[in-house]
This record gives structure tokens, C-alpha cells and sequence, in this order.
């Protein structure tokens, strides 16, 4: 879309969309990471918006990237793909993981802050989950993953992080690869964690010492119950026979001591599903490719049930508002569909991505626009249509209009208010009358 030039109002607002990279700051942080100590052709600023341009699109070339930075170059001098190339050291991961820090910490006064509800109660809501990044063969030794049907090890890399609901931000990145079991992961959060906020957790970040040290900061968790995970009565100490009280009763909501060791005072709540929600996960059981599990009969009683382990008490949430707040970890679970289908994260590690330096510099900086475009335009455009026209904005759909118009975004030449009306017209939910969509239920929990 080839835009007309705009006034010098315009353009001072239009500036103002992408103004999160401050070039001061930015030139401090390339020397600080030894990226580049003197500003030549390329220049860090460059470097990133260089990048995301090409993200963009999808591709994933050092001469695409090259094209992309002459383009937002006002001087027209241009780079080659050899420039790029050498500048792809440990000194442009150091870079980049320096910018994505900083973004990560900066305070934008348009966040707000999602308090009320069912979280009234909590300072802060964090979500904490893992994704997966499948990397070519030849990174196998720096990113060791599982073992396919050949029984040949892949390559696989996963993004830990962690998620602030309450403002709208990420708190927390980790790289590393598929091997790195998340119950260790467990603990690298906690210096997160303040009195009066709430972690919602999943399943594979399980550690029982990890939650009771949540409980001990004066936090307050909820996770789902392992099958594995034993669970005692708090008066006589026995062990408890879930399969069989959920037989009689249908539900439960009741103190207990969790593990068999530790013995940890938590509330367990536990509902049963719907008929065809239960169905289907029986199918998934009996269909699992790992023929050394030979469920027992109690587990699969056990599927037509959803339990709980929180220290949330009973004054704060009921019984159905334990389960609830626990959807709301569909929130990161469409964020992590976001980066790979609407920021086509994985098309940009393809096969010819073999160097370890280049994967992490290119995983990091995607990371980066992924802070940017959370906290700058979704945050921003989110609040703004659902205040003044009173509609959702989807995120998916946003994140597919924002690669759309980033090279306008960039070269200062849509302002906001256009963009809004894009918006309007391209990345709101489809009115339903059978269900709601996602962001009216976020919004019916925190309201």
C-alpha cells in the first residue's frame, strides 16, 4: 500500500507508534553487549527494524535482511548480506537479549491493569508455560530434543515464560532445549513472586517444594493435580482414594495433605467434566503411543474429572471459581499460537538456520517484537476499541495486521488513527450469539 506523504502533525503522531526503540538507549545497549562499538553502515537501530521487517514477510535471509535495512535508510546507502553476516556473533545474542530485558522492564504508562473479578484479591496474576521450537538436525547437540518414530533424536528448543495477566506483560524469558526438565524451571520464577500474587501454573512445572515456597512468600498458586501425586487426609493421615470419592460424590472441595513425603497442607477441588470432554480424553489415553503405560483402572476414572491444588481459600474462591481461573491459561496458550502463526516464528527457523549463535540472535529478536507488539500496539489498540467502540480486539488477528503494515509502522508513514480504522475493519472477534469469545470471557473473570 503505497501511502501519501504525510503532514509534520501527522508524522510527529504517527512517530509515536513506534517509538519504542529510543535510539540512545538502544546505541548504549549495542556497546554495553560488545554488538557494535562504532556505528558504521549498520547501525543497532537499523539492525532491529531491519529484522522485523523481514519477520515480517516470513523469510529469513541475511540479503532479504540487507534489503530491508537500505529500505527504512533514509541516506539510501544500503548494506550487503555479508554486512549482516558479520554481525551475527555472540555479540548480536548478547544484544539482543540486553534490548529484550530492558523492553521487558520498562514501564508504559498506557498498561492496564486488569484487576478485579475473581483476581480482585491478587496483586499480580502470573502465568507460567513452556513452547517448542523444532530447530534443524545439525543444532541436535545444542538443543537435544525427543526421539522420533526412527528412534533419531531431533533438535528442539523451548521458551519458558512467564506472563503477568494482571498488566498485560512478560516478566520472564528462558531458552533452552526440549531436554531441560520444567519441574527445575520451576524454581527460576519464583524471584518473581511477591506477597499477594497468584501464579496459575502448568501441569509439567509441577514441584511440591516449589509451591510450598509460593505459600511461604505469602503468594498463592493453583496447578493441576498429577495422577502420580498422592493425597492424604488431614485428620487420620490415611491416603485417600480419589477414584473411589468422586464415584460417590461427583465432586470434591476439601483440605488435604499432598505428597507422600512432604505431606503439604492444600485445598483440593475436583469436578467432573462433561461427558464428551471425559470421552475424548479416555480415547487420547488408550491411543498413546508409549506402549510401556498400562493405565490402571483408577486413572481412568480419574479422566472424567479435572482436580485442583491451590492455597487460594474458600472465602476468596468457590468451588467453580477454582476452575474458572484456571481457563485463564488459554490466555498464554493463544499467545504461544500467536508467535507461530501470526509472527511466523517458525517458518523463520528453517533449514538452512545450522548455526547455533544465528538460531538464538534470531529466536531472541523475535521474542523482542513479540514484547513490542504486546505491550505497544495490542495493549494500546485493545483498551482504546473496547473503550471507545466498545469491541474486542482479537489478538491473533492483530498480530497478522501489525507484520501487514509493519514497514509503514516503521518508515513513520500510517499514523495511529489509521491504523485503528484497519484495525476496526481487519482484527476484531466475530460476533456470536452460540458462545462467547475468548477476550469477553477474560474480561467476565477480571471485571
Amino acid at each position: 500500500m503505497k501511502s501519501k506523504p504525510l503532514s509534520k502533525k501527522k508524522q510527529s503522531k504517527s512517530k509515536k507508534t513506534f517509538q519504542v526503540l529510543a535510539t540512545r538507549v538502544i546505541n548504549k545497549l549495542s556497546r554495553q553487549s560488545g554488538f557494535c562499538q562504532r556505528m558504521r553502515e549498520i547501525t543497532p537501530i537499523k539492525f532491529l527494524t531491519g529484522f522485523f521487517m523481514m519477520a515480517s514477510k516470513g523469510i529469513n535471509t541475511y540479503e532479504q535482511w540487507a534489503k530491508e535495512i537500505g529500505k527504512a535508510d533514509k541516506k539510501k546507502k544500503g548494506v550487503t548480506k555479508q554486512a549482516i553476516w558479520d554481525r551475527m556473533t555472540s555479540g548480536a545474542v548478547n544484544f539482543a537479549k540486553l534490548v529484550l530485558q530492558e523492553k521487558m522492564t520498562e514501564q508504559f504508562k498506557y498498561i492496564h491493569q486488569r484487576t478485579g473479578g475473581i483476581f480482585a484479591a491478587f496483586k499480580n496474576v502470573y502465568l507460567q508455560d513452556s513452547t517448542y521450537l523444532s530447530l534443524p538436525d545439525e543444532l541436535v547437540k545444542d538443543f537435544p530434543g525427543n526421539n522420533n518414530d526412527k528412534h533419531k533424536r531431533k533438535a528442539i528448543a523451548k521458551i519458558d515464560t512467564l506472563y503477568n495477566f494482571t498488566k498485560g506483560t512478560f516478566s520472564f524469558f528462558g531458552l533452552c532445549s526440549f531436554a531441560e526438565n520444567d519441574q527445575r524451571l520451576a524454581w527460576s520464577t519464583l524471584s518473581f513472586m511477591k506477597k499477594g500474587d497468584l501464579s496459575i501454573r502448568d501441569l509439567g512445572f509441577f514441584v511440591l517444594n516449589a509451591l510450598e515456597e509460593i505459600r511461604r512468600l505469602g503468594a498463592y498458586f493453583l496447578t493441576r493435580k498429577p495422577f502420580g501425586v498422592q493425597v492424604y487426609d488431614i485428620n487420620t493421615g490415611e491416603r485417600i482414594n480419589l477414584a473411589k470419592q468422586l464415584k460417590k460424590k461427583g465432586r470434591m472441595d476439601k483440605e488435604v495433605l499432598v505428597g507422600s513425603k512432604e505431606k503439604i497442607k492444600m485445598r483440593l477441588v475436583a469436578i467432573s467434566l462433561p461427558a464428551d470432554k471425559a470421552a475424548q480424553r479416555v480415547r487420547k489415553a488408550k491411543c498413546d503411543r508409549d506402549k510401556r503405560l498400562h493405565h490402571s483402572k483408577e486413572y481412568y476414572t480419574l479422566l472424567h474429572y479435572v482436580i485442583f491444588l491451590t492455597n487460594v481459600p474458600g472465602e476468596i474462591w468457590t468451588t467453580q471459581q477454582v476452575a474458572d481461573a484456571y481457563r485463564l491459561r488459554w490466555r498464554i496458550e493463544i499467545i504461544f499460537k500467536t508467535w507461530k502463526s501470526g509472527f511466523n516464528l517458525g517458518k523463520l527457523i528453517h533449514r538452512g538456520c545450522t548455526d547455533k549463535t544465528r538460531v538464538e540472535c534470531i529466536i531472541y529478536l523475535m521474542l523482542l517484537f513479540m514484547v513490542i507488539f504486546q505491550l505497544r500496539w495490542y495493549d494500546y489498540f485493545a483498551h482504546h476499541t473496547l473503550k471507545r467502540y466498545g469491541k474486542h480486539v482479537s489478538l491473533l488477528k492483530l498480530a497478522k495486521l501489525i507484520t501487514t503494515f509493519i514497514e509503514q509502522i516503521i518508515m513513520n508513514s500510517i499514523t495511529e488513527t489509521q491504523l485503528q480504522k484497519q484495525i476496526l475493519k481487519h482484527a476484531l472477534y466475530e460476533s456470536r450469539k452460540d458462545r462467547i469469545h475468548t477476550m469477553e470471557f477474560y474480561y467476565s473473570l477480571a471485571a
